[in-house]
């Protein structure tokens, strides 16, 4: 049984935003049982809880601590909370989950001839009923496999409006954190999509978008992937940002082709075996979050306060 179910008319997945359809919920991996043994299973490291707050326009996130509790109790937790709970890489530690995501991507490359991806990787995100991510991007290409509960998502066009373009590049060059400022008023530029289980969404590489659940539990699957394309267009924004930092100068062009890109390209492999230490260490810096609660599912909303933050170990939202 395939399945990914796309029709002609949705087949471009790299320049447009795309749903269709999915056919995973007869899988079994993602039961209530599946999952609490994924997170018994799941190194602690490679599992981020976060708590939001209710309003997209005020952007409050921050990170608990599990220790001490089974699958069965974060579970409980994200259906009584207001918690977002990402799986973070699970084809590294779930080969029957490893295997679904690559069946996944043969599947679309298969329907889609001129879509030829690498560096898969995915995440299972649980979260509460009335949950949200605020406003973001990210750098690889998302898609969104909808299995249990219902989610609006917002997805918006790469502009001036919705992200400034020194913004964006300081975004791909990991100078700054994937979140961005937000103003309600680009909710006109939108696409809207209301998704429910069997639904998939995907938009082009680094698009903004925001996530709001409704009054259920739910249950998705996160894929990212990178085309050559897509690669190239990291690159080059990693390159003007070295370039900007070392000389002073700015370069805004994005092109992925010509002299131009050569050269700075070249720049930024002649730049990264320098710089690779530090990036490390400004990435861990920059997208780690200290944990200021723990996870209680006895408790009213199933945190309490910590008395004294803990040092991040994991990454903030994903979409």
């Amino acid at each position: 049984m395939e399945l990914v179910q796309l029709d002609a008319r949705a087949r471009q997945l790299e320049e447009e935003v795309t749903s269709f359809q999915h056919r995973m919920a007869d899988s079994g991996l993602f039961t209530d049982e599946h999952v609490i043994r994924i997170l018994d299973a799941h190194p602690r490291d490679f599992l981020a809880v976060s708590r939001m707050g209710a309003d997209s326009t005020s952007y409050e996130w921050s990170e608990g601590d599990t220790t001490g509790l089974c699958g069965a109790d974060l579970l409980a937790a994200v259906r009584k909370g207001r918690l977002w709970l990402n799986i973070r890489k699970v084809t590294r530690f779930h080969p029957d989950l490893s295997a679904l995501v690559e069946r996944l991507y043969a599947e679309l490359e298969q329907k889609c001839p001129q879509f030829r991806t690498s560096r898969h990787s995915a995440n299972i995100l649980i979260s509460s009923p009335n949950a949200l991510v605020y406003y973001h991007l990210d750098l690889p290409q998302n898609i969104l496999w909808q299995l249990r509960g219902h989610k609006r998502v917002w997805v918006y066009p790469i502009e001036t409006r919705t992200v400034a373009p020194d913004v964006l590049e300081s975004t791909l060059a990991s100078e700054r954190i994937e979140d961005l400022p937000y103003d309600p008023k680009t909710d006109a530029l939108a696409q809207v999509f209301d998704l429910e289980s069997g639904d998939v969404v995907t938009w082009p590489q680094n698009w903004p978008h925001r996530v709001e659940n409704a009054d259920d539990l739910n249950i998705s699957l996160s894929t990212e992937h990178y085309t050559a394309a897509q690669l190239r267009r990291i690159r080059v924004s990693q390159a003007n940002s070295l370039i900007r930092n070392a000389t002073g100068l700015s370069s805004r062009s994005v092109k992925t082709d010509g002299l131009g890109y050569s050269m700075k390209y070249t720049v930024f492999l002649a730049a990264r075996m320098g710089q690779r230490l530090l990036r490390r260490r400004q990435d861990h810096n920059l997208y780690q979050y200290p944990r200021t609660f723990r996870v209680n599912p006895t408790a009213a909303d199933a945190v309490e306060p910590l008395e004294a933050p803990i040092p991040g170990t994991v990454p903030g939202p994903v979409a």
